[in-house]
Parts: C-alpha cells; sequence; structure tokens
C-alpha cells in the first residue's frame, strides 16, 4: 500500500540494536513542530520525574535537544540511547508488515552553491 509523504519518526537504540517505529505525522507539519513534537516524547518516555519538572520549567535548557541536521535536511535527532530519528519521507509504502521509506539527506553543493541531494531507501519492520 503507498501512503504517499510523511514525517517518521523511529527510536534507536545502538546499544540493544534495536529500531522500533513511534510515529508517522503529516507531511503539512513543520520541521519546528516535529522538533517540539519529539522533545516532549523524549522527556515523556524517557526522563525520571524531576527531569521532567525541569523540562516544565525550562524547556531550552533541556540536554537532549532535538535537532535538524543541517539548513535543507529533512532528518532531525532528540536523545542519546535511545535515540529518536524523524525523516522527513517523500515516499513510504508498507507491504506484508514492512515499511519502506525514502528521504534526501545534503550531499553536498553545487560551484552555485545550489545543494545537492542524496535520496536514500530503508525500511522497518512494523507491526
Amino acid at each position: 500500500m503507498n501512503v504517499g509523504k510523511g514525517w517518521l519518526i523511529i527510536e534507536e537504540s545502538f546499544h540493544k540494536g534495536t529500531k522500533i517505529l513511534v510515529s508517522i505525522i503529516s507531511p503539512r507539519r513543520t520541521g519546528s513542530y516535529v522538533q517540539k513534537y519529539m522533545e516532549q516524547m523524549y522527556v515523556d518516555r524517557f526522563a525520571s520525574i524531576e527531569e521532567k519538572i525541569s523540562y516544565k520549567k525550562k524547556p531550552e535548557s533541556w540536554p537532549y535537544r532535538a535537532n535538524m541536521q543541517g539548513l535543507y535536511s529533512g532528518i532531525i535527532d532528540c536523545g542519546h540511547d535511545p535515540i529518536m530519528m524523524a525523516y522527513y519521507c517523500h515516499n513510504l509504502n508498507l507491504k506484508n508488515g514492512i515499511l519502506k521509506y525514502t528521504f534526501k539527506t545534503l550531499k553536498g553543493q553545487t560551484n552555485d552553491l545550489r545543494p545537492i541531494f542524496e535520496e536514500i531507501a530503508r525500511s522497518i519492520t512494523v507491526t
């Protein structure tokens, strides 16, 4: 089933070697919205009660802020281990419990300073 475009949020643990689909967000949402959503989700899932209160009072002091990976990037990371990764996907396709997704990352720039993108295709098993 072709799902179209969207923001895909995946929780990755390098220590455990796991990848879990956390959320799919409308492609109409901005990167800024996704950053705030990821930060709140990370705090809700992994922070202690003291850290949650601290984040509520002063979110800019939170050490695991969500970061856009580059000016033209549709990739956002948040946290440490586990880390949440958001990808602005141009193609989402679900078949037999496997979600295939395609996103672009900034590879470089031309001599006249136009961005050059590389398209990356990945997949994740979902239930």
